[in-house]
């Protein structure tokens, strides 16, 4: 199991194609580690951005509650991510597992 925690980008650097970016290595990274499934937390209002991506929201795990924010739980499978990744015109060199 891996966990991180918080996340932020500097409001100058913060954009969707950052995001994107982001997004994509988080994936990767934890592809290079084994991780083929991930689950984690995300402002509701941005859990759509995640679902171009192929993230989908854990229902079972009902709300997450932090200080003035509400918040989705969300689950990934690498596979899943670079399919949509290629469908959406970008690979960013992820490689895939053979």
């Amino acid at each position: 199991m891996i966990e991180a925690s918080r996340f932020c980008m500097a409001p100058e650097h913060r954009g969707l194609r950052t995001a994107w970016e982001f997004a994509l290595a988080m994936t990767e990274t934890l592809f290079s580690l084994g991780v083929e499934h991930g689950l984690f937390g995300c402002f509701t209002a941005h859990a759509a951005f995640y679902k171009l991506l192929e993230f989908r929201p854990l229902n079972s795990a009902g709300d997450l509650h932090y200080p003035g924010a509400a918040c989705s739980c969300m689950t990934y499978a690498y596979k899943e991510v670079l399919a949509a990744t290629n469908r959406l015109g970008t690979t960013r060199g992820i490689r895939q597992r053979n």
